[in-house]
């Protein structure tokens, strides 16, 4: 029985990857910390992968694709 990955799914995982790649990085960059702003681009970034997921739904609603 093979599992299949969905565009869902791998859009999930890409985003939070990259989101905690990121993270990493701006901490380190500045000395462990993050910017007390950095909600600004973590709301944005989910707003981002929120329109994505849903862009991959309602394609999949038109389509029949799975």
């Amino acid at each position: 029985m093979a599992v299949r990955l969905g565009p869902e799914i791998a859009l999930g995982v890409a985003a939070l990857v990259s989101y905690n790649l990121i993270f990493a990085a701006v901490g380190l960059v500045n000395g462990f910390h993050i910017p007390e702003k950095f909600y600004l681009f973590a709301r944005g970034w989910y707003a981002l992968y929120f329109a994505a997921a849903c862009v991959l739904g309602i394609r999949e609603m038109w389509t029949g694709e799975e």
